[in-house]
């Protein structure tokens, strides 16, 4: 049952046409004539703008550091907080299957429709209207908003881990993508000694892979804990890298050993010709041999022509 009297008022804006309302927070799934993805393509590209512009004026940082931190605010996971503050699940409209497959509370469905409302809303009142209930939000589910807080690079810790733990580093491969052209997801795999460690979906192969190595670190450091808290599947993911990084070292130690042996090989033929009877002989010393004998046998040939004549 749908409250949108509710929904408007921790919105804090009160829609002059209510279908714009209803159309952002219909899924395709409803199929009745409209849904909320061209709502959802503007509001994606309303909310970049705004919070770009917010973390502009808030911070000096270069701008590599801005669009990191804008990364970490303006994506799926972040928006669907977005979404769950104002009650937008209990709100959708959607088909009874998705509804039974949890659709009220996964986290792409109500980021989505949180970006259409965004995009419903600058159609009615404007960019300015649209970033004040923006940043309001913001601000209240992220009252600290910092670098170290928000940017954490998961993957250069799970670097440092598994070159502690097995001396490998990590693979990301990815597995597939999906959605439109201006919303695609990817699913990346984070692989270790060869295994496939984690699995993750992210609006980019770089978020997927942050995600991916977020998800490693906690089933390596569970399982370093000997199952106390891992699960099964966790367990064996770990020992799969165990075993695999293992195999991967062997692998390595191996053609290492296997160099030396050729080079002790041809140490101990260089030295069974040195002195005494040589225990091998070479091609090329047979072949000089061979080259003598038919030179002294040319002499004696030529000694008997000389005789005759």
């Amino acid at each position: 049952m749908q409250n949108l009297e509710k929904l408007q008022e921790k919105l804090g804006y009160k829609f002059k046409n209510l279908t714009h309302l209803k159309i952002a927070l219909t899924h395709k799934s409803a199929k009745n004539g409209h849904n909320n993805e061209r709502l959802e393509f503007l509001g994606d590209a309303v909310m970049d703008l705004i919070v770009g512009e917010y973390l502009f004026k808030k911070f000096s940082s270069d701008e590599g550091d801005l669009s990191k931190l804008r990364a970490a605010l303006v994506n799926e996971s972040s928006f669907s907080k977005f979404a769950k503050f104002l009650g937008i699940g209990e709100n959708l409209n959607m088909s009874l299957s998705e509804e039974r497959n949890g659709g009220r509370e996964k986290p792409s469905l109500l980021s989505d429709a949180f970006e259409a409302i965004m995009g419903a809303v600058y159609l009615e009142s404007g960019l300015q209207n649209t970033a004040r209930i923006a940043t309001a939000i913001l601000e209240i589910l992220y009252p600290r908003i910092s670098f170290n807080e928000l940017v954490r690079d998961y993957k250069t810790a799970l670097q440092e881990l598994t070159q502690a733990k097995f001396g490998v580093t990590p693979e990301y491969i990815l597995l597939g993508s999906s959605g439109p052209d201006h919303k695609k997801s990817f699913e990346m795999a984070a692989l270790v000694g060869g295994k496939r460690l984690s699995s993750a979906v992210g609006a980019s192969k770089k978020e997927a892979e942050q995600k991916c190595a977020q998800i490693a670190i906690e089933l390596l450091q569970n399982g370093a804990s000997h199952g106390t808290s891992a699960t099964n599947s966790e367990q064996t993911a770990c020992g799969d890298a165990q075993s695999g990084a293992n195999r991967a070292q062997d692998g390595k130690k191996g053609s290492r050993n296997g160099g030396g042996r050729v080079r002790g090989s041809a140490k101990s033929d260089r030295a069974g010709t040195s002195g005494g009877t040589p225990s091998v002989t070479y091609a090329p010393e047979r072949n000089k041999n061979a080259e003598q004998n038919g030179r002294d046998t040319d002499k004696q040939g030529g000694g008997d022509q000389g005789d005759a004549l």
